[in-house]
Parts: C-alpha cells; structure tokens; sequence
C-alpha cells in the first residue's frame, strides 16, 4: 500500500511550540523502516503580506528516526530558533510565532521510485487569539458597572466575534483576505478602536 502523506498541526497556547503529527496512512512497520529522507519546510506570511520562506528541517535527524522507528513517534515539536531563513533564526526557543497564514511542504523519500509530497496552508492565529481571550476575561468585571455598554465591552465582543469569523473562514476564504482580516484584528487590539458604540 502507498503512503499518502498527511498531517495534523498543533499551536501550542503560548505560541512558542508547533507540533507537526504525521497521521499518514499506509505506513507499514516500523515506518522509520521506510524512511530516507524526512522534511519540511515551512513559509510564512503575516498580516502586513510579507511572505519569508525557511530552510528545510531534517525530520530525520530532529527525530532520530532509525528503522525501529513506529509512526507513532513521527511527531516533531518545532520552536522558532529551528526555522531559518539563510541561516538566521526566526527566533529563540522562548520567542512566539508570528500569526499568518504558514504553508507547510511536508516531503518524504521512502525508496519509491518517485519522492512524495504535501503541500497545505494553515492559518496560525495564536497571538490574537491570546489578546482576544484576555479582552473577554475582562468583560465579567466590567458588565458589574453602571454603564454595561461601555467600549471595552463591546470591542472585546466584536473582537471575539471577528476571530471567530477569521477561523470559520480559515478553511474556505482566500489566503489574500485572510491577511487582510488578519492585519484588521491586530490594529485593533493592539490600537483599539475608533468604533462608537
């Protein structure tokens, strides 16, 4: 049975770990077995349209993948010090990834006569999130006010509500208008809003 390739991502809470699963299926075992060559590479466009392409990371060796190896263990935590662009780091191990739409090339050569590849875009969006969770924390205290229509209210709902419309639409919307929606919510939370409520 071929293997079609397939992963599953994972955005750790603090922004700092991207976990890549491998849930392919048609694996045999051991699947490290199979394996010759292991990557990924990862481009990344944030919300101002600027798109920076890193180098590939060697699954092999970040997994010590040998032919022991089961699917399984095919998991890899990836942090910003192991992207590179030309040799320079994204960032430390304590740094966070950028929100943006991040295009993952996922490669396998497993001795096939031909290398396999996937290719998905993911939107990545856990910094707003982060700033969008802690606006709405806020609205319990401030609803026990006089006025309960206040501005900080109604920008934390509208923000809340705009996230959720960025990830709904995550799936079907074009990358170009995901940015877009993308770099709206950012200047919103970090400038606020001119909107009266």
């Amino acid at each position: 049975m071929a293997i079609a390739l397939a992963l599953d991502y994972t955005e750790r809470n603090d922004n700092k770990i991207i976990t890549l699963t491998d849930i392919s299926t048609g694996w045999g075992s051991p699947a490290g077995g199979d394996i010759i060559d292991l990557s990924v590479q990862i481009d990344i466009t944030i919300s101002d349209n600027t798109t920076t392409s890193y180098d590939a990371i060697d699954l092999v060796v970040k997994g010590a993948i040998t032919g022991s190896t089961t699917q399984a263990e095919l998991v890899f935590a990836l942090d910003t010090s192991e992207l590179e662009s030309t040799g320079t780091p994204l960032g430390t191990s304590d740094d966070v990834f950028p929100d943006g739409i991040y295009k993952f090339t996922y490669v396998l050569n497993n001795g096939d006569v031909s290398v396999q590849t996937l290719e998905e875009w993911v939107l990545m969006e856990g910094n707003v999130r982060n700033l969008v969770y802690q606006a709405m924390r806020t609205v319990p205290t401030l609803y026990m006010c006089d006025d309960c229509k206040s501005k900080q209210i109604m920008d934390a709902i509208f923000a809340y509500g705009y996230l959720n419309s960025i990830r709904a639409g995550g799936y079907v919307a074009k990358t170009e208008e995901l940015i877009n929606q993308l770099y709206v919510l950012e200047r919103l939370l970090n400038y606020g809003s001119s909107y009266t409520w």
